[in-house]
């Protein structure tokens, strides 16, 4: 399982995440190569795999990555506890599986100010550093 796949195997866990894009298979959060495909309120993820990824090759080694979480909305207050569930899904995560990826830990980096996506649709990016063993 990729971390990716874990990501997504998480948010599905998440109550306050699930209450706005859905549950189970249905839940709105893809990878980013899917977002002309989507309706909001929908998330987005894309990993940015630091360069000491690609010098480790073995299972069990530990990698890093940035992780792009993309949430779009119709309206700002939808934007905003979007916003809110998420971070605090992720942020400071230490020890936990996501799907099968063993993630040691989760720090939350930085969010982009609230910018139109399309006409009535409003976003916003936030940045996490996220720390797994490959498997």
């Amino acid at each position: 399982m990729t971390l990716g796949e874990g990501i997504y195997a998480y948010a599905k866990t998440v109550s306050a995440i699930t209450a706005i894009l859905g549950v189970g298979d249905a839940i709105q959060f893809y990878p980013i190569a899917a977002q002309e495909q989507k309706a909001p309120p929908v998330a987005f993820y894309e990993e940015d795999k630091d360069s000491s990824y690609d010098t480790q090759e073995s299972a069990g080694a530990t990698v890093s990555s940035v992780v792009t979480i993309s949430l779009v909305a119709t309206d700002t207050p939808t934007l905003a506890t979007l916003e809110q569930a998420v971070r605090s899904a992720f942020a400071h995560l230490v020890n936990v599986l996501m799907g099968t990826v063993p993630v040691q830990g989760v720090l939350y980096q930085s969010s982009s100010p609230s910018y139109q996506w399309e006409e009535q649709q409003f976003a916003v990016d936030l940045k996490f550093k996220f720390w797994y063993v490959l498997s």
